[in-house]
């Protein structure tokens, strides 16, 4: 037992032994005192000076005792704020244990919510990571949590990143022009922000998912809007939890445009760390036709192929509407719209070669479309 140990452990009873020891020394000083008294007493009774000499004794035994009593009390008094200072100690310790872990449970227990919310289609990879990442003044050892504008300041040193980089997202969404290299990059930052979550899918796959070192992340190139909203919402989940406001942004629907290159850089997109799903075999047909219905226009530039075009968009609008093409159907119409269109606009005298190029190779593409839809159809 080291010495602070052994002195919280006897401080409680030091006071006892002092006031027991004190009253000993001043009981015998005052048998002692009276003693003599006692026996000189009888001849020094009618003596003032002598009685005033045992007045001056008596106050000093008085004073004494005083002293001794009064010492006694202030270390048992002492012994006493000890205690309670100990005891406010350990409940506190207590309280923060409680509060930690009541905490922890609440934050656990809504990211369960969300996964169920979402059709079990994600988990929190590490929730744990995510918490301390979240809350890093709140730990086992501490086990006590921030409160008010305190708690945020914890908490923004993760989420100050997430919402900064959903707001890099967000204004990068309303472009007009984008390069595959830009598309890259996007998809990359929207890639690694659900990872800054934890957030790792776990439902079915599905063509357009982009897979990252070969493990699916859940975000479609078809279904962008899904994605941000998921990753919107899982955030301002996060931020309630903190005491944060909520993200502000992912209002207005991407253009057209960034849905087209999002598109054309699936379709040209090759293997590596970031890979795109590929199941149904005619994809890429209909994403190299979407690209040529789109610049294939006559003198007055009004489109030679709209039907086909808005077709394509309308199947590839979303990871729901992907999903529905597995059966052919979709794809068929597409070709029966496609070919129609591109053979009437053939006939026509009044396009360039330029376009009339394009148009051979849309037909070409349809051809193909056709062959694919049967390989299809008979291996399903």
């Amino acid at each position: 037992m080291g010495p602070k140990e052994f002195t919280k452990k006897t401080g409680g009873r030091l006071w006892l032994g002092v006031l027991f020891v004190g009253l000993i020394i001043v009981g015998a000083l005052a048998w002692w005192l009276f003693s003599k008294y006692n026996e000189y007493l009888p001849y020094v009774s009618h003596d003032h000076a002598a009685w005033g000499s045992f007045g001056s004794l008596l106050s000093a035994f008085i004073t004494l005792g005083g002293f001794v009593i009064t010492i006694a009390t202030l270390l048992f008094l002492n012994s006493q704020s000890q205690d309670q200072k100990s005891f406010i100690d350990w409940q506190k310790k207590t309280q923060g244990f409680d509060w930690y872990i009541k905490h922890r449970q609440l934050f656990m227990e809504r990211l369960r919510e969300l996964q169920t919310t979402f059709g079990e289609q994600i988990r929190f990879r590490n929730p744990e990571k995510l918490y301390e990442g979240i809350f890093p003044d709140n730990y086992l050892e501490m086990a006590g949590f921030a409160t008010g504008s305190h708690r945020s300041e914890s908490a923004g040193k993760l989420l100050d990143i997430l919402s900064q980089k959903l707001h890099v997202l967000d204004v990068e969404l309303q472009k007009d022009a984008w390069t595959r290299r830009e598309v890259q990059e996007f998809v990359v930052e929207l890639i690694d922000t659900s990872h800054m979550m934890q957030v790792d899918w776990i439902g079915d796959d599905c063509d357009g998912d982009l897979m990252w070192n070969g493990r699916n992340t859940g975000i479609n190139i078809y279904s962008i809007p899904d994605s941000t909203a998921r990753l919107h919402t899982v955030f301002d989940s996060l931020s309630y939890h903190a005491g944060r406001p909520e993200f502000v942004g992912f209002s207005r629907s991407p253009l057209r445009y960034f849905r087209e290159a999002l598109i054309d850089f699936a379709n040209f997109h090759r293997g590596g760390t970031l890979d795109v799903v590929r199941v149904l075999p005619y994809m890429n047909l209909l994403a190299s036709l979407l690209r040529s219905t789109a610049g294939v226009r006559d003198e007055t530039n009004a489109q030679l192929m709209p039907r086909t075009f808005n077709a394509i968009l309308q199947a590839l609008n979303s990871r729901a509407d992907v999903v529905k093409m597995s059966d052919g159907l979709v794809a068929g119409n597409i070709y029966d719209i496609g070919y129609v269109e591109a053979v009437l606009a053939l006939e026509r005298t009044d396009i360039d070669e330029e376009n009339r190029a394009t148009l051979l190779i849309c037909i070409e593409d349809l051809q193909n479309l056709e062959m694919a839809l049967i390989y299809h159809n008979r291996a399903t």
